[in-house]
């Protein structure tokens, strides 16, 4: 009886707790969010990155490119840490646009 309180216990737990994904460039760590906004969380010493989240990476793709965003996710773009952005165009097409955090270009 103990073992299964302790198995219920630990997948409550699991349930609970935030899920992370570490991301590593060069001597720098990152930690990215993947559940609930996707955001990612700088740790190196000497980065800054121009662009914190993905609410902030959704932004900036509105500004370029017609359509829907359907998805927002931490993703590797280029070898940096940053955002993919899933849209649908307004004919219809699905397409991803890359948001590199440290630089905040996008490419298509």
């Amino acid at each position: 009886m103990k073992i299964a309180k302790a198995i219920l216990l630990g997948c409550v737990l699991c349930l609970i707790a935030p899920v992370q994904a570490a991301i590593s460039y060069g001597n720098q760590s990152f930690i990215a969010v993947t559940i609930a906004g996707a955001s990612i969380k700088n740790e190196g010493k000497n980065s800054r990155l121009r662009v914190k989240s993905g609410k902030q990476a959704v932004q900036m793709v509105k500004q370029r490119y017609a359509g829907k965003v359907l998805k927002v996710s931490s993703a590797n773009v280029g070898g940096s840490p940053g955002y993919r952005v899933k849209l649908l165009s307004n004919d219809g097409q699905v397409f991803y646009v890359g948001v590199n955090a440290q630089t905040g270009a996008m490419s298509r």
